[in-house]
C-alpha cells in the first residue's frame, strides 16, 4: 500500500481502532495495526497487507458487507524469527524489566541514532533479541536512558527476496563501552533498498 491511504481504506493502531474491530482480534496488542478495507479496494490493497505474513502475523476477518478487517502484529516477528537463532538464558534487561521472555542470540547488521541533540549515530550488530528488548554492539559508549532508534537488517526477506528493516524505538536500559541494551517501545518494518527506506505500509502515520 502506498503512503497515501486509498479511499475505502481506514487504518489504525490497534489501541485506537473501533472497539468492534478490536474484539475480532482478542490477542491484539497496542502496537499492532488494524486496517478496514472496503470490498472495491480489496483487489488493490489486500496484497500490500498480506505480503507481510513471512515477517509477522497478519490475520483477517470478512464482514457481512464483503469488506475485510486485517490485523497485523509486528511484535509477533520475534517469535517468527526465533527459529533462526540459539535460545539465550538469563535476562536481557534489569530492574522492573526483569521477566521471563524468550531471548534469541541472533547477529544482524544494525544502525542506530539517538533522539537527543546532537544526534549520535553509528553501526554495529545485534547480540540477542526478545519481544521486550534488543542488545547490540556500538561504536562508542552511549548514555543510559537515552532514547534511540535502531535500524536492524532483518534476516527474513519478503517475497522475491525484498530486504526488510526492523525500526525499533526505545530507551537504553544499560550500556557498556561498546555494547548497549534497548527496551522496546515501538517497532515497525519497512522495505529497504540498500539503506534507503520506503514505507509500503506506513504504521507511524495511521490513526
Amino acid at each position: 500500500m502506498a503512503l497515501d491511504v486509498p479511499a475505502g481504506v481506514r487504518v489504525w493502531r490497534f489501541c485506537s481502532a473501533p472497539p468492534e474491530f478490536q474484539e475480532l482480534f482478542p490477542v491484539g496488542r497496542d502496537e499492532d495495526w488494524v486496517a478496514h478495507v472496503a470490498e472495491p479496494e480489496l483487489r488493490v490493497v489486500a496484497h500490500s497487507l498480506l505480503v507481510w505474513r513471512p515477517i509477522h502475523p497478519v490475520h483477517s476477518v470478512v464482514l457481512v458487507d464483503g469488506s475485510v478487517v486485517y490485523c497485523g502484529s509486528p511484535s509477533g516477528a520475534m517469535a517468527f524469527v526465533s527459529g533462526l537463532g540459539a535460545p539465550v538464558t538469563g535476562t536481557l534487561l534489569s530492574g522492573e524489566e526483569r521477566r521471563s521472555v524468550q531471548r534469541v542470540r541472533l547477529e544482524c547488521r544494525v544502525r542506530y541514532e539517538t533522539h537527543s541533540k546532537p544526534v549520535r549515530a553509528g553501526e554495529g550488530r545485534t547480540i540477542d533479541m526478545s519481544s521486550s528488548g534488543i542488545s547490540f554492539t556500538t561504536e562508542s559508549g552511549l548514555e543510559v536512558s537515552a532514547r534511540i532508534t535502531l535500524f536492524v537488517a532483518w534476516p527474513v526477506p519478503l517475497e522475491d527476496d525484498v530486504p526488510i528493516e526492523l525500526w525499533a524505538i526505545g530507551t537504553l536500559v544499560w550500556t557498556k563501552p561498546t555494547t548497549a541494551a534497548l527496551r522496546l517501545e515501538n517497532i515497525s518494518f519497512v522495505t529497504t533498498g540498500g539503506w534507503r527506506q520506503t514505507r509500503p505500509f506506513d504504521v507511524d502515520s495511521v490513526q
